[in-house]
């Protein structure tokens, strides 16, 4: 099945998977939803192994082709060990998240794929890429051993000193600041779950809810809908942290995210429903 897949895009790429025949020897088994979709797993492997990318969409429809056929010259072609994958991808993971323990890190950018990364991390931090720091508040420590690289010391330093300019912004239900929901709640006493999947009696804020950022502090969160056969974006209710300040000038920056929002997907007009925290209504109607 490899080989045959390989050789279609070799020729003929790229193309859509419904353009290969399944001509695997044994059917791909699951406890899941993937069983018996032998040429979409085979899809998926080649795709992890980096051996082929998606090349063009059109609508929904993704077109595979051989990687090498559109990588550029500078890509590195190099071959790492599983001990580089993890010090390689250890960093990479901790300089996305700021600071983190082992079991964070593990979690996040080549999720539950690190080999030895207890090893790892011990060995970065003897080499001075990463260092080991404790966090403290109100008094007390919190527990493990969070690591830092090295290379965030003097960005931490000017946040320290105030050196940073906060924004409002809306986040995807999919966004990598909240996709390891425990270290969410660990970090910003944000709890966040994506509720579609929630039946509709059990759904507290929306399918797809936003959560609203301003600066370092999660302050609510909105329900958007799209209308797109009459470009309306229609926001179907927001919510505010119960520490959230309900003043106009808060109000004013969620305001501005939500335009941004409707200018970015089309939307010539956007309207509020009546779900609106006290002190935001004048800002959000």
């Amino acid at each position: 099945m490899k080989e045959y897949v390989l050789s279609q895009l070799q020729e003929k790429g790229p193309l859509p998977s419904s353009n290969f025949e399944d001509k695997s020897v044994e059917a791909w088994r699951s406890t899941g939803w993937t069983s018996g979709r032998n040429v979409d797993m085979m899809l998926t492997f080649l795709w992890a192994k980096g051996e082929i990318m998606v090349a063009k969409r059109k609508g929904n429809v993704k077109y595979w082709d051989l990687s090498e056929h559109h990588l550029p010259e500078w890509v590195s072609k190099e071959i790492l060990s599983d001990r580089e994958v993890s010090e390689r991808a250890a960093q990479k993971s901790l300089q996305a998240l700021g600071v983190a323990p082992a079991n964070q890190i593990k979690r996040h950018y080549i999720r539950r794929c690190y080999k030895d990364l207890d090893k790892a991390l011990a060995e970065l931090e003897a080499d001075g890429h990463i260092i080991s720091v404790e966090i403290h508040e109100d008094g007390r420590t919190w527990r493990g051993k969070w690591y830092i690289h090295a290379n965030d010391i003097p960005l931490l330093e000017r946040l320290v000193e105030g050196n940073w300019e906060p924004r409002t912004t809306l986040l995807s239900p999919f966004d990598n600041l909240i996709c390891d929901r425990r270290r969410t709640e660990q970090l910003f006493n944000f709890h966040f779950r994506l509720e579609v999947y929630f039946p509709k009696s059990k759904r507290k804020y929306g399918c797809y809810v936003m959560p609203i950022l301003h600066g370092d502090h999660f302050i609510g969160r909105l329900d958007p809908v799209i209308d797109r056969k009459h470009s309306v974006l229609n926001i179907n209710a927001v919510f505010a942290e119960p520490e959230a300040p309900k003043t106009r000038e808060i109000a004013q920056a969620v305001a501005n995210t939500v335009n941004e929002l409707g200018d970015f997907l089309g939307a010539r007009r956007i309207v509020y429903g009546r779900q609106i925290p006290s002190g935001w209504k004048r800002e959000l109607s």
